[in-house]
């Protein structure tokens, strides 16, 4: 199509939307005024007639047709931006500044409290020594302490039968051993033992100290009394075969002088076994040898070494751990 065509098309359709507008009483400017749209002043008064008819309103000032419109295609209605819905925005008022907070003036520190001066302790002078007090330890007494002094227990103030042999033991002058003696021998341990102990005589250290052993002597049996036949030495009470000390060997009018005493030291005590330590003390009681059972007054009695023989014969040792032994099955 020609550029001439197009315009005249173009002017055809827009005498065809003009006319349309005319007959619905839309105020339209003259058709010979189309030419001079553009230099028309806005909102002039048309004094001209338009086919006969007088304008007498003032006639707006009309935008220019777009070509869409003559084409016949509809003008776009622009969408309602919120200033044309609700009207102009109104203003604002600006937010007034946050009122700033009072300064408050910070609390002073407390004062630092001054140290504690340390009160001086009142000095301490050397604890008084305590003595505790022996529990149930009968008094001791001359010829007291098997082990030294200090381990004694002696029967005295047991009983009155007790009280009474040791009196007699100790004021005996039935033999003429009586006369060479440092002192005499009651026994030492418990009044009511689990075992007697019967021994040779003390000899003349013995004698001097008031024990029947003593020394490496009194160790041994400790041990041995301890360790193999289970047998605390408090639960022994140990009595020499003659109660006078001294040199020289036992005589037979020595022994049956003493024979009475052992017999009621035995009837009062009730062991469950008689021990007999030495040579000496096996023969004078008609034990047969050492390590086989016997009887004394009435007793089970088990023989073996004396400790001075056996830290004189260590090699007899073996043999007397044997018989002890043999004691402990009956004992414990």
């Amino acid at each position: 199509m020609t550029e001439a065509s197009e315009l005249a098309a173009l002017v055809a359709d827009t005498l065809a939307v003009l006319d349309a507008l005319r007959r619905q009483g839309t105020d339209v400017l003259p058709v010979g005024a189309l030419d001079g749209l553009g230099s028309a002043p806005a909102g002039a008064s048309a004094g001209a007639s338009v086919e006969g008819v007088a304008v007498s309103r003032p006639v707006a000032a009309r935008a220019p047709v777009p070509a869409g419109a003559a084409l016949g295609v509809p003008r776009a209605t622009p969408a309602p931006t919120v200033e044309n819905a609700r009207g102009p925005t109104p203003a604002v008022a600006a937010r007034p500044a946050p009122v700033a907070a009072p300064v408050v003036p910070a609390r002073p520190a407390p004062a630092a409290t001054p140290p504690a001066v340390p009160t001086p302790a009142a000095p301490v002078g050397p604890a008084a020594p305590v003595t505790a007090p022996a529990v149930g330890a009968p008094p001791v007494v001359a010829g007291a302490g098997l082990f030294g002094s200090k381990w004694a227990r002696v029967a005295e103030g047991a009983d009155a039968a007790a009280a009474s042999l040791r009196a007699e033991i100790l004021a005996c002058t039935a033999c003429g051993r009586c006369r060479t003696r440092a002192q005499a021998f009651p026994g030492d341990g418990a009044p009511r033992p689990m075992l007697v102990i019967v021994t040779d005589p003390p000899d003349a250290a013995g004698d001097a100290v008031g024990n029947v052993l003593t020394g490496e002597a009194a160790q041994m049996l400790d041990r041995m009394l301890l360790n193999v036949v289970r047998v605390d030495r408090r639960e022994v009470l140990i009595v020499p075969v003659v109660r006078c000390g001294g040199p020289g060997p036992l005589l037979p009018e020595e022994v049956n002088a003493c024979g009475p005493y052992l017999a009621r030291q035995l009837t009062l005590a009730k062991p469950r076994a008689v021990l007999v330590l030495g040579e000496a003390a096996r023969a004078a009681l008609g034990l047969e040898r050492h390590g086989t059972w016997g009887d004394v007054h009435g007793l089970p009695a088990l023989s073996t070494f004396h400790p001075l023989w056996l830290l004189a014969n260590p090699g007899d040792k073996r043999l007397a751990l044997s018989h002890l032994q043999e004691l402990a099955k009956r004992v414990g």
